[in-house]
């Protein structure tokens, strides 16, 4: 007699269903309340911030606008937009931190002063830097000519193929716009200063700037705060006012 084997067909289709539908982390327990908030504030302060400054950074092009790093190569730039990106986050923690402490005005004026000058010193020793040591260089012609940004070193050696008489820029062509061949003329450890001095005044300019924001924004919370509660205050002082003057004009015959 022939055995008939037990059907499993229908065993293994639910198994398979039920397989399917669980999902990798439906055995992992959601993480608790406080680590749920500080991931939610390290996502705030650490990637909200660095997208909503991303036109300021130059990490996204919008008309009529020009950010300070269009002052420098591309690849000092895809250095500076997430090193400043990070230091913007740690900006907005402290803005943050400060808007629950108590400072006076002459305080915040102050901190605004400085701020603004380490922002403008920032801003004029990066420009300073960028006319000696960034050099634009044109190439090609006609509909195809574009524009070149090369970070150079502070000083070159007067040899060949770029004597003293021949320009940073002319000294570049001789050299093929080849980053390789610049590096090894002007000397790497030179190039590589230039782009620290870059990086370092770009740096102080960014974080001048947002303290001075910071502080103005911290002004106009204050502020608010306080008119705020002053026109929830004076309602009730009105009200008591008004009902004191009732109080005295009630005519004595009606007790």
């Amino acid at each position: 007699m022939d055995e008939q084997e037990p059907s499993t067909t229908g065993r293994s289709s639910s198994q398979g269903e039920s397989s399917s539908t669980r999902t990798p982390h439906s055995s992992t327990p959601p993480p608790p309340p406080p680590v749920r908030r500080w991931v939610k504030f390290l996502l705030a302060f650490g990637v909200s911030v660095a997208v909503g400054l991303a036109p300021l950074l130059g990490a996204h092009a919008i008309p009529l606008f020009s950010p300070l790093t269009d002052l420098v190569p591309d690849n000092l730039r895809r250095t500076l937009v997430p090193l400043t990106s990070a230091l913007m986050g740690l900006a907005a923690v402290l803005v943050q931190w400060y808007s629950g402490e108590s400072l006076d005005r002459n305080s915040r004026r102050k901190l605004l002063l400085r701020s603004i000058l380490v922002a403008a010193v920032g801003a004029l020793s990066f420009y300073t830097l960028t006319t000696f040591v960034v050099k634009s260089v044109d190439f090609g012609s006609g509909t195809s000519r574009q524009t070149g940004s090369f970070v150079v070193g502070f000083t070159r050696p007067n040899v060949d193929p770029c004597p003293a008489n021949v320009s940073d820029v002319q000294c570049i062509k001789n050299e093929t716009f080849d980053e390789a061949k610049i590096a090894s003329f002007w000397g790497e450890g030179n190039i590589t200063r230039a782009k620290l001095a870059l990086t370092a005044t770009y740096l102080m300019f960014m974080l001048g700037f947002a303290a001075a924001v910071g502080v103005v924004s911290y002004g106009e919370t204050t502020e608010n705060a306080s008119n705020n509660h002053g026109a929830i205050a004076t309602p009730a002082a009105a009200t008591d006012f008004m009902s004191a003057e009732e109080a005295g004009r009630t005519d004595p015959a009606d007790h």
